[in-house]
């Protein structure tokens, strides 16, 4: 049986976690020649190629201010470029330019080393049982999130 304190510490120790890789993901970002919030517009680009700002938006869970915010900036920047939707001439596409190309390679390769010192510290047994317990965590989560939303629909 769990104590209320086992559950505060619990709670406690992802939160510190999580601040620990802000801090680690900021500085990545910085060293990247890129703000915070910037490398998932950037990685979604990379991976899916084109996609329009309500698109990107959706995705990633944020206001389309915030996304043309940081669009504008990445375009000043140079990272990447609008282009209008060839079958909607009313919207544009965001693509990356091949700087961008090169910052998301940058960024990747970095983020990569971050994982890999996360894990350096486990074991292979470890990693794969704590993955399966994230995997677990995440899940009762979103159900957790689900079943809150459709309470606040209803009230």
């Amino acid at each position: 049986m769990k104590t209320e304190n086992q559950d505060e510490v619990f709670t406690h120790r992802l939160g510190y976690l999580e601040h620990l890789k802000h801090h680690a993901l900021d500085r990545i970002a910085v060293e990247c020649g890129l703000y915070f919030g910037q490398p998932p517009i950037l990685f979604m680009l990379g991976h899916d190629g084109q996609r329009t700002q309500t698109e990107i938006a959706e995705r990633l869970r944020v206001t389309p201010a915030t996304v043309a915010t940081s669009i504008k900036r990445m375009e000043k920047a140079g990272l990447l470029r609008k282009e209008i939707h060839p079958a909607d001439q009313r919207r544009n596409l965001i693509v990356l330019t091949p700087q961008g190309e090169e910052t998301v390679r940058k960024c990747r390769a970095m983020f990569g080393e971050m994982d890999q010192a996360m894990e350096s510290s486990l074991t292979s047994e470890e990693a794969r049982v704590f993955n399966e317990l994230l995997s677990k965590i995440i899940r009762r989560m979103e159900d957790f999130n689900q079943i809150n939303q459709k309470e606040e629909r209803t009230n």
